[in-house]
């Protein structure tokens, strides 16, 4: 993806977002089995993982994706670098991005100067060319999208703490501030 693409992708994102969160609020209101505010508050945050602990979802990964993934192995790794079994599905992927959208947009209403934006500078950079959150003066950029991606495998794993999601928020509040 050059720049021009890039941009076209980020101004994409920003088009979509409003209805992207609009959707998710309405979904989640109406198939949780508990009552949640969507307001982008720190507590909002709990009854949202609530709901993403019961939503997130494993395929497995096919013959022709393992083989892609090892054909990406410099050949000295064959073999010995694991290909995993399974991936978390489409819809999951897609529920991740509405999440993510909403965990940044919360921390970016709680938090003064933070704003979209998406960096170009090296394509060696992990976020090249995706939304991400970003404040002037701060060395550390915050794409909610993998972070909730990271957050549903730990939830699939059996390793997300019951207070995951709340205890990312903080932490990307301290080092955003």
């Amino acid at each position: 993806m050059d720049k021009k693409e890039a941009k076209s992708y980020f101004d994409w994102f920003i088009s979509i977002k409003e209805k992207r969160l609009t959707i998710l609020c309405e979904y989640v209101q109406e198939e949780s089995d508990d009552i949640w505010v969507c307001d982008y508050s720190r507590e909002s945050l709990v009854g949202l993982f609530g709901y993403f602990k019961n939503v997130v979802k494993y395929r497995p990964i096919t013959k022709e994706e393992k083989q892609q993934e090892i054909s990406k192995l410099q050949e000295k790794y064959k073999g010995i670098v694991p290909i995993p079994e399974k991936v978390i599905d489409e819809e999951t992927v897609s529920f991740c991005f509405d999440t993510g959208l909403y965990f940044g947009e919360t921390i970016k209403k709680n938090i003064d100067g933070l704003e979209w934006g998406f960096r170009t500078f090296s394509k060696n950079y992990i976020d090249y060319a995706q939304p991400i959150l970003i404040k002037q003066g701060k060395k550390v950029d915050l794409n909610p999208r993998a972070i909730m991606e990271v957050l549903a495998g730990k939830v699939l794993r059996g390793t997300a703490e019951n207070d995951g999601l709340l205890k990312l928020y903080d932490t990307w509040v301290s080092l955003l501030k």
